[in-house]
């Protein structure tokens, strides 16, 4: 029969209790993140492949990097992405959405291609959390009732078109070059020139 006190007759059931309590801890000084069974049980999780994860695995060490304060304003690039493991840059796009459809990310903001000092990174949320502007967790993890079902729903989104991405270029400011005969052209990225004003005048009477 184990022991339930002491020398002096006093109970040390609550002082295990306390004990084990401390133990099982996070580690002093380290930031550390909840996930609870119902989620690692789920559907979605069990669905979710490799490069999602690691997509998942990223946000999540992102989150963690600014102590669980920055959920809905986190920024990782594909770059990141691939210091992190996913090595193939066309892989990290296909990823990200897998991890959004299976509703553990929420993208708050798309971001475009980045020119210079230009730049419009995508901004994420890991979707069982708060957000920093108090928005509760969409937990769209839940909404899937089998594995069939997350793996058809991925299937899904990958095959449906892609949203166009915001770009800095039409931001660009257009650049003026002069002419051969001293007039202004005007181009700007992703026109056609007009080079009808090149052209040598008519002197012909």
């Amino acid at each position: 029969m184990p022991k339930t006190h002491d020398a002096t007759g006093r109970s040390i059931k609550d002082w295990k209790t306390s004990r084990q309590a401390r133990r099982m801890r996070p580690p002093e000084g380290e930031s550390w993140i909840w996930l609870t069974q119902e989620m690692l049980e789920s559907p979605a999780w069990r669905a979710m492949r490799f490069a999602a994860r690691k997509i998942l695995d990223r946000l999540i060490i992102e989150h963690l990097a600014h102590a669980g304060l920055e959920n809905g304003n986190l920024i990782t690039t594909y770059s990141d992405f691939q210091e992190f493991g996913l090595r193939r840059r066309s892989s990290i796009a296909p990823a990200i959405i897998e991890a959004e459809t299976l509703g553990f990310i929420d993208v708050i903001e798309r971001g475009g291609s980045a020119y210079a000092e230009l730049r419009n990174p995508s901004r994420y949320a890991l979707a069982w959390l708060d957000r920093k502007d108090g928005t509760p967790p969409t937990n769209r993890w839940k909404a899937f009732d089998t594995v069939a079902d997350a793996h058809k729903a991925v299937c899904n989104a990958l095959a449906a078109p892609k949203p166009k991405k915001a770009t800095a270029r039409k931001n660009k400011k257009p650049v003026t070059k002069t002419s051969r005969i001293g007039v202004k052209i005007v181009t700007n990225a992703g026109y056609k020139n007009d080079t009808s004003l090149n052209k040598e005048p008519d002197t012909k009477l």
